[in-house]
Formats: structure tokens, sequence, C-alpha cells
């Protein structure tokens, strides 16, 4: 969707997949944090767009969904900040939408909204409700609808320089150069596809693929040859003519083949020519030998002529195919093209040509949107209910957006006539977050789709369960699934991660995934990582990903906090209703931010404001994480107190799926405590940690991480203790 990058090779790999996927299969994509899962959904969005845009028949239905408002916002926000930067490779006039009003490309069905809220959404999101809706009500307007095509028509014919006020010509247009660029874009990838196949034979066939140096250097060996040989004709013509007639016919006397052998050997030794030494008198054997070595020669001839007619062809191919691509470089020149780099072409065309395609395709539907409203029969009740009439409002909506976005609590409602689920209406489910969502909450919907794909981390949070495992195994036992109500038969279900108690979508969808990156986790696996720098994502990838990450973002010069720091606090925990809080460490974190503030944010404005980017705030700057909720409201205490309030404190969840320049975690224990809450798996300080892009930073009483230890908080430790430098002096009087 987007002009400023391209898709990663994992991305790549994962798309490739996607793309043979069959009717009712599912592909699971392991998701670590930061390794690109949006860019990865946006372009399985767009890519089907395009092909159904190509293909002239009705655009998918694609629908987004998640377990909470949190994880569904972040895919809706993603899909209304899509960058379309200014490029020479993209005609401005192509740039933006051709419809004025639409400022996403993904509908948003939420939950039944209040007046209030749906002017607050309405103001971030297109929305949409189970009824008549509120931004395709407000879009689809037959008072309206003239003046959106008279607009689309103005940048239309500013895009093709024509001069049109036919829709149907429009719509023929755009479809002709949609065509045209994907067959431009499979013609650039056949040709380099054969270039780098050609070099790769030529450099393995001759040692090299500069045919014509290869051609220069046969023509003047075959030179050397053909010269040689006509050397040692004259040789041995002068030879033969230098030994008299009866010198030869008394060769067979000791004498005379002594005066030959000394005769011979002067002959030769003058010339420079090499002889037998044994043949030197008899000069039968000396002929032999000539005669041996003109053989050789015009064996050696013959054979650099038949590789000059092999290298002659080889070449022939080469520069007809050299042509070519030059010729269709040409008319690209902006494309930066490595030979020697095989996804070269491949990652410029994801910021070029592809991206061109799929605003081409954009502006298709736009114009199939305009002729069917146009065409649109007023509503009809009797109708209006029916499963025909459903899909059609859907996918004139998907002309606009192709990314319709819920939970999947609320799907279910929004796809059925009455009563009656749509079964496979939608063409593709996408559920992201997937390792946070129990298996009961998404069932429904996965029978209304026709394929999946599932995105999510086993290893990051879990979802909340809704039941027990007491009353999950009685239910398992009732519907027949295990014969006895014990604990060994529930584990052995439990273990597939289908129970509502304890599975999940992702392990699920691991399970049933046809295709996987590693021997050990079932399904692809996103592994290069572009959020943390290097020193902060190392924990995660040594905490839960055994290195299958590759951190892609190195250390930043000269920053002005620790990348993995710490600042010793010594507070006293105490229980506030059920929870734990530790008010010296919420008042210690309060003051350092207030304290610090102005100089890290001229830190990181001064040069955003000279490349005029727009400035970073305190809450895009800070976030702050702790295991409890207790201390979460001792946090935003504090917070509001010192005029902070818009800095975002809580569990894990308040981050999920976000990420901050600074993240500092309040673990609130004291040294006094053991069995740590975010010691009992992976997932808290997995995301805790992951969330920092620059900086993690621990304040709490630091006795209470052992570097020995095994344990998440261990490991931790660690990191936070391999440099004296990681040390906050943060402390104005004991604590």
């Amino acid at each position: 969707m987007s002009n400023e990058f391209s898709i990663s090779p994992s991305q790549r790999e994962t798309m490739h997949h996607f793309l043979n996927m069959g009717h009712g299969d599912i592909l699971a994509v392991n998701g670590p944090p930061g390794t690109g899962k949006t860019t990865l959904l946006q372009s399985i969005v767009s890519t089907l767009w395009v092909t159904h845009a190509a293909e002239g028949g009705e655009p998918p239905i694609i629908l987004a969904a998640s377990t909470n408002n949190q994880a569904v916002t972040n895919v809706i926000d993603s899909f209304g900040q899509v960058t379309e930067k200014d490029a020479p490779y993209t005609d401005p006039s192509l740039i933006g939408r051709w419809i004025p009003g639409i400022k996403s490309y993904g509908l948003y069905l939420p939950r039944s909204l209040s007046p209030k809220e749906q002017t607050a959404y309405s103001k971030k999101y297109h929305i949409t409700d189970t009824y008549e809706g509120q931004f395709p009500q407000q879009i689809e307007e037959a008072a309206k609808l003239e003046e959106k095509e008279t607009f689309f028509l103005k940048k239309f014919n500013t895009y093709t320089k024509l001069n049109t006020q036919d829709l149907q010509v429009a719509l023929e247009e755009l479809h002709r150069r949609l065509l045209e660029t994907l067959s431009e874009i499979s013609k650039g990838i056949m040709l380099f596809e054969q270039m780098v196949q050609m070099k790769t034979r030529l450099e393995e066939k001759y040692g090299t693929f500069d045919l014509e140096q290869l051609t220069r250097e046969l023509q003047h060996t075959l030179k050397q040859k053909n010269t040689g040989k006509g050397e040692l004709l004259l040789i041995l013509k002068e030879w033969s003519g230098s030994i008299p007639f009866w010198m030869k016919w008394l060769s067979w006397t000791s004498s005379i083949q002594t005066k030959m052998y000394l005769h011979n050997a002067a002959f030769f030794h003058e010339r420079n020519i090499k002889i037998v030494e044994e043949h030197l008198g008899n000069h039968k054997r000396i002929e032999v030998e000539f005669q041996d070595r003109l053989r050789q020669i015009a064996v050696d001839i013959k054979g650099i002529e038949e590789q000059l007619q092999v290298v002659g062809e080889d070449r022939m191919l080469w520069n007809n195919l050299k042509v070519a691509w030059e010729q269709w470089h040409a008319v690209y020149p902006y494309l930066n093209i490595d030979l020697k780099n095989d996804t070269s072409l491949i990652e410029e065309l994801d910021k070029t040509l592809r991206f061109n395609a799929f605003k081409l395709a954009t502006h298709y539907w736009e114009a199939r949107w305009l002729i069917e409203m146009k065409t649109k029969q007023p509503r009809q009740n009797k109708d209006y209910y029916s499963e025909t009439a459903h899909l059609a409002k859907w996918r004139r909506y998907c002309k606009l957006t192709p990314c319709l976005v819920s939970t999947l609590h609320m799907t279910p409602n929004y796809f059925r006539t009455g009563k009656e689920p749509l079964f496979e209406a939608i063409d593709l489910l996408i559920i992201d977050e997937a390792g946070q969502v129990s298996p009961e909450v998404a069932a429904p919907t996965f029978s209304l789709a026709k394929k999946s794909v599932i995105v999510g981390d086993v290893l990051q949070i879990e979802p909340v369960w809704s039941i027990t495992s007491s009353i999950d195994t009685a239910n398992l036992c009732d519907c027949k699934v295990i014969d006895v109500m014990n604990g060994e038969a529930y584990e052995a279900v439990s273990d597939k991660g289908i129970c509502a108690s304890s599975g999940s979508v992702m392990r699920i969808a691991q399970r049933a995934s046809r295709y996987q990156r590693y021997e050990e986790i079932r399904g692809m696996f996103l592994s290069e990582h572009r959020r943390c720098v290097s020193e902060i994502i190392q924990y995660c990838n040594e905490l839960a990903y055994k290195g299958k990450l590759q951190p892609l973002r190195p250390s930043v010069k000269d920053f002005p906090l620790p990348h993995m720091g710490y600042a010793h606090i010594k507070g006293t925990p105490m229980l506030k209703t059920g929870s734990r809080c530790n008010p010296k460490e919420a008042q210690a974190i309060v003051e350092w931010i207030k304290a610090n503030q102005n100089r890290l944010l001229a830190y990181y404005n001064e040069p955003r404001i000279l490349k005029g980017e727009k400035p970073l705030t305190v809450r895009e700057l800070f976030g702050i994480v702790t295991p409890f909720t207790a201390q979460k409201n001792e946090l935003k205490r504090w917070l509001n107190n010192a005029g902070l309030g818009e800095i975002t404190a809580g569990t894990v969840h308040a981050l999920q799926g976000a990420e901050r320049q600074i993240v500092i975690f309040s673990p609130v224990y004291s040294y006094n405590d053991n069995n740590f809450f975010f010691d009992k798996g992976e997932s808290m300080l997995n995301v805790a940690v992951s969330r920092a892009k620059d900086s993690f930073l621990v304040f709490g009483n630091m006795k209470i991480f052992d570097q020995a230890s095994l344990k998440p908080s261990g490991i931790l430790a660690k990191f936070l203790f391999e440099k004296s430098e990681n040390q906050l002096n943060v402390v104005k009087k004991e604590r």
C-alpha cells in the first residue's frame, strides 16, 4: 500500500505461501514484536485488491479481526496512516483518493455506539453499524453523487491528460493502465530472472559473464595457434630441406647418425625448438614428432573454434537479453537495480510499479463504485435482508475500503441475514494478535470465511480465559470429546491448543498450517526486527526466540541514556484492593521523567524540526509498564499531579501492539518477595522490553534481579548489569 519501503524477505516468503493458499486453508504467521505484521497485512490486502481489479470481477471481502478493541484499533489506525510520499516514479496526481471524504483504506465495524461515541469515532475512522451505516450512509448520499463524479473525473483527466466526462471511458482506461502496469512488472521480473540465471550459468560455464572479453581472449589464442602452426610448418620445411638426400638414405649407419644428430641439434637449438633428444639422430622420428605436434595444434584450433561458436551463441543470447533488459530498464531509470543482488528488482518494484498498480486499482474501484451508485436501485424492504443484498452491500463498501475491521465478538452480527449466518461470505479472514484470542471466541467467525491468515505470537500476551480448566474438562466430557473426566485426559486435549480454558487461535493455526519456517514452530516466521536497537531486542531474542530474530536497527550514536538501564529504588510494596503498588517507585519514575523530559524532547525534536517533521510529544516519548493494576493507578495519580497525564502507564496490555522511544518498567516487588509475577512465563517481560525503541529502563529494587537465575528476570539482569554506565543516578535522597 505504501511507496516508502519494500517488504522484508520473510514477509515476501509469507506472501508467496499466502498466494498459494486454497479454499479452507489456514496460514499461521508467527510475528514477534517489531517484525512488520502491519506491513504484511497491508501487503496481503493490497495484493488481493489489485488482483481482483485486474480480473475485472467484484472486490474481495477481506475482514481483519481480533479479540479486543485495542488490537482492532491498531489495525484500523494502520489503514488510515498509509504513507504515500511524492517520488519521481509516481505521478503526484495518482496519489490520494479521487472521491472526496475518504480518509482510510479500512472500514470499522464496531459494537453499538452511543451518539457521542459515533461522533468521536467518526473523526478518526470510517465506521458502519449493523444497519444502514455511518460512513457508507454519508458517502452514498445521492444528493452528492454528482459532485463526487465531477471530482473524480477532474482527478482522472489531470492524471491521464484526457478530457472525458464519461465514467465508463475512465474505468476502461484505468483498467487498461492497470493491466499494462502488471504486464510491465511481470516482464521486468521475467527479464531480471533470466539475466540473473544466465549470468550465473555463464559464470559457472566460463568463469565470467563478460563474453566480449572472453571472445577476444579466445580469438587471440586462436590466432596464436594458427601462427604457431604456420611457423612449425615453415620450420619443418626448412629442416627437411637442410638435410641432404644421401644423409637420409645412409641414416642407418652410425657415422651418418652422428652427423645427423649434430646437424639437427644445432638447427633446432638455433630456432629454440625442443626435440626429444633420442630423436635427433633419426629424421623419421623427428618427422613423426612434428606431425604429432601439428595434429595437436589442429585439435586445439578445432576446440577453440568450437568454443568460439558456443560462446558466440551465448553472447548473442546474452546481448539480446541485455538489450531487452536495458530497454525495459530505460523506461524506469529510477529503479536502483543490482544484478548481484537477486532481490534488488523485487524490492524496488514494491516501492514503484507495484505501488502504482495499487493506486490504479484504488481508482479503478472508485470508478466501479460511482458507476454502481448511479445504477443502484432504491432499497426494497423485502430484499433488504436477503443474502444477495447483504453480499452486494459489503462488496460495494469494499470498493472504497478494501479491509473491514471488527472484533471477533461483533463480526457474526454483521454477517448474517436475520438470524442466519452468511457462511463463507468473507473471502479472507485475517486474525491479528491471535496469541491473545481464545478458541471459542473466534470459532463463529471462522465459519463465515473461505480461508484465513492467522497472525500472532504465542510468546506475547496470552488470552484472558473466561472459564476454568475444571469446567472445561466437564464440558469436554459432556460433549464426548474425552471419555473420562480427569486431568490426564484434559491435558491431552489442552496440548493441542483447542481448549477454552488454556488454548489460543494461534496455537490452533500453527497445527493447521501446511507450511513451517522452522522445525519447532509450525507456520511462517517473520524474522527481521526493525523497532528496537539491537541491545534491547537481543534480550527478547535470547529470552523467547532462540536467536531467530534479525536485529536490523543499529545502536544510536551518543544516545543520552543507556539502551538497557536501571535505577535502584528502595521502595516499599504494599497491597491495595487485591493488587500491589509501590508509591516510592511511582514517585521516582515521575520525578525522573519531569526532570529529564525537556532535554530528551530536545534531543529527539531538534533534528526532526530541521527536517520539517512533526515533533514528538511526551506521550510518544515515554511509556510505563508495571505488572499490577494498583501500581498503574498509583503511577497515573503521580503523572496527573505532575501534569504528565498524557503518558501511557499500565500493564503490558496498555502497550500491546504499540511502541515508545523510552519504556520504564516498574517491578513493584522488594528484596523480601519471591515468585515474581513477571517470571511466570516469557510473555510479560518479552512484551514490556520490546515496546522500547531506544531505551528500556527499570526503576525498582534491583536486588530482586539475579544474574545467576535462568528466569526471565535473571536474563534481564544479565543485560541490565552488563555495563556500569547502565545505572542511572536518580537518587536525591535515600528512597
